[in-house]
């Protein structure tokens, strides 16, 4: 019953980082994302190559998930099919569910041969790609009307839902039946279904006026979902007793049992005909991030290599075989909390790019206002706001684990002081750093300046922040740090990677989140905090992913 509150928790954490998102695209409306993100506040390429291994399995993985998915319900529904053929409408539950599996194992047999090949999933994903390859804007109509049609389903279902609610079946006791432990670990297990909203920062580049479309698109999504998860989750819950939902099939299932069979079958075959355009979008937007990598010299050129018509035929034909052979072969139940986990990881980096960005442009402030700039100052400014931002991040993490190991026991009555004693101090130390973090970062340390007994900044008035970010900042920084020369970035771009005359960023019209960093600072925390609801899984299938992609990148992509 109170799935609602997860969701509507993890829309509220999902907005946090989408804040932070909102002016990093309108700022840097660049392919690439978070990718993108990392090379221009200047964490480096290993911390770049990181966030391209995260949006990967938001992109290409995820769109996997959404396919080896589609492929179950596609099962389900043929067999809910057949069933229904086969005996009408039984008369008592019980024989709909012995003609449910017998028709479920036989449709199993032929689309799901082995229990290894998801053949429905296969052939989606590669139809998906197959219609990427034909160029985007076949895709972008293609997606268009299936995005329509989806919404106009969703709203069937749930006005279908609250129009077979029962009190009962919400209104239970405990309301709460696995505790604040269950509502969040649903809250982040809920936050796959949020995944996608910062693919508009992907294709940021190829927006018209981005500073103020961008945003608009980011905040406009998630204000969106967050509605109609919240409002689904009610119905569904309010339709249907919350053990007697279908994992697989939840509307179609919960309309069938409640004998509105031509409901169920909308429902069932509605979600099979609109799900497909999640899987065409989330390959859409991992090209643009691939072919960012391949400019930058991280991956080799086939990645680049484009069609006549301008369409990324190297990264959609490379990606699509990998998100084929993962929905075919590799269940959802091992995927969720791998990409969630991801994406999480992907969304720190983000709010840690914004922190730096800001930082960087109260520093060019300070340079403006005073006599004596010394760029070592600069640079040592940079380091230890670096370290502080890591050690806020190991914190927030130790304090999240701390946390969630307190509230399972709480659940369970078997609560530690020693445990909670422990947490609050990490909490504490947690805050300590991120005062810490608003003192290097706020721009009150420019105030107060005084020259000859007089406030400097009083005597000069403050000129807008023009940072060079755009300018000189995409280094190719090795991992020795070591930065590309002025004229070598010129070179880059003069070659057309971006013309930074014409950046929101060079003309301060981009949109400003305020409450900077406090505002990205808890979404870093509250990111940690779903990341360690998680299970073991998945973050051990994390952490060797990403292991592993660094030590492809420092041994082989590097050279």
């Amino acid at each position: 019953p109170a799935t609602f509150l997860s969701w509507l928790l993890a829309g509220i954490c999902a907005t946090t980082s989408a804040l932070s998102l909102c002016e990093l695209a309108s700022r840097i409306p660049l392919q690439g994302s978070t990718y993108s993100y990392c090379r221009v506040a200047g964490l480096g390429k290993t911390c770049a190559v990181v966030a391209a291994a995260c949006l990967t399995l938001e992109y290409v993985i995820s769109g996997a998930a959404v396919a080896r998915s589609w492929g179950d319900k596609v099962i389900w529904w043929c067999a809910m099919t057949s069933a229904t053929d086969a005996a009408e409408i039984p008369t008592t539950q019980s024989t709909a569910a012995s003609a449910m599996d017998e028709s479920l194992q036989i449709w199993q047999a032929w689309l799901f041969p082995g229990q290894i090949v998801n053949i429905p999933a296969l052939l989606i994903s590669l139809a998906c790609t197959i219609l990427l390859l034909l160029g985007v804007h076949e895709s972008k109509n293609v997606a268009n009307f299936f995005t329509s049609l989806k919404m106009v389903l969703v709203a069937f279902l749930i006005a279908g839902g609250l129009a077979l609610f029962r009190p009962s079946n919400f209104l239970v006791r405990p309301f709460c039946p696995y505790g604040a432990a269950g509502v969040m670990r649903g809250a982040t297990s809920s936050f796959f279904g949020y995944l996608g909203y910062d693919e508009v920062c992907v294709v940021a580049g190829e927006a018209i006026k981005p500073e103020k479309t961008v945003p608009q698109a980011i905040l406009a999504t998630l204000a969106i979902v967050t509605v109609c998860y919240v409002l689904a989750s009610i119905a569904l819950v309010g339709m249907e007793y919350y053990e007697d939902i279908s994992p697989t099939a939840g509307f179609p299932a919960a309309f069938a049992a409640a004998n509105v069979q031509w409901a169920a079958q909308l429902a069932a075959f509605g979600e099979i005909f609109t799900l497909p355009v999640v899987v065409l979008i989330s390959l859409l937007a991992q090209p643009r991030l691939t072919y960012s990598m391949t400019r930058d010299g991280i991956l080799p050129p086939i990645f680049a290599r484009t069609s006549a018509d301008g369409n990324l035929i190297g990264g959609t034909l490379l990606w699509g075989i990998v998100m084929v052979a993962t929905a075919a072969f590799v269940p959802f139940t091992y995927l969720d909390d791998l990409i969630s986990c991801g994406i999480l990881v992907a969304f720190c980096l983000a709010n840690c790019c914004l922190i730096l960005m800001r930082a960087k442009d109260y520093d060019e402030q300070a340079a403006s206002e005073h006599r004596h700039h010394s760029p070592h100052g600069e640079l040592h400014h940079k380091y230890q706001l670096l370290r502080a931002l890591l050690a806020y991040n190991i914190l927030c993490c130790v304090a999240s684990l701390l946390w969630s190991h307190t509230m399972a026991e709480t659940d369970n009555g078997s609560g530690s002081h020693t445990m909670d004693i422990l947490a609050s101090f990490m909490t504490m130390a947690a805050v300590a750093c991120y005062v810490h973090i608003a003192c290097q970062v706020s721009p009150t340390k420019l105030h107060g300046t005084m020259e000859n007994g007089h406030n400097y900044q009083g005597r000069h008035k403050a000129r807008p922040a023009r940072s060079r970010d755009m300018y000189d900042v995409i280094q190719n920084q090795d991992d020795h740090d070591a930065s590309l020369s002025d004229g070598h970035s010129q070179d880059r771009v003069s070659n057309g990677m971006f013309d930074p005359t014409a950046l929101p960023q060079a003309q301060n019209q981009y949109f400003k989140l305020p409450c900077v960093p406090l505002v990205p600072c808890l979404g870093i925390a509250i990111n940690w905090y779903l990341i360690c609801q998680l299970e073991a899984l998945g973050l051990v299938l994390l952490v060797l992913y990403l292991g592993g992609t660094v030590a492809l990148y420092r041994t082989t992509l590097r050279s």
